[in-house]
């Protein structure tokens, strides 16, 4: 989970990706391909199904500390400003964003969630239960 945004209306889970080339969205076989400038293409994991598990987790783990109805939002952000976004279908259009976008996208989940679930308090102490079980990821190399 690369950025995780607490509001008092929702949580939304950003999966960001600096992907250079372009990036086609396979929703068939839930895969990410990019074609380099020279060519080439190379198969990635779909990031929408990555950021779509990791909301499936999230909530597991909002529900095992009683934490229901809390509506979680998933994005995948485009980094990169050279890179071409193309897609199966414009479903991912909502699923996948330029990097430019994403405070605008974020006023658009604002406007759709209106009711206050977290306080600000409640937003406090649930980032700082994530902050204390957290364990940064050091790969055996």
């Amino acid at each position: 989970m690369d950025i995780l945004i607490l509001t008092p209306f929702f949580l939304l889970i950003v999966e960001v990706k600096n992907i250079a080339g372009e990036m086609f969205f396979d929703n068939t076989f839930n895969q990410l391909i990019r074609t380099n400038p020279d060519g080439t293409t190379e198969a990635f994991d779909d990031p929408i199904l990555q950021v779509s598990m990791q909301r499936k987790h999230l909530l597991d783990w909002l529900k095992t500390r009683k934490i229901n109805n809390l509506p979680v939002e998933t994005l995948v952000v485009s980094a990169n400003s050279s890179t071409i976004i193309r897609a199966a279908n414009k479903e991912i259009s909502g699923k996948v964003i330029r990097k430019d976008r994403i405070l605008l996208q974020i006023a658009e989940l604002n406007n759709t969630h209106t009711e206050e679930i977290l306080s600000r308090r409640a937003i406090k102490r649930l980032s700082n239960v994530w902050l204390d079980g957290h364990t940064a990821f050091i790969p055996k190399l």
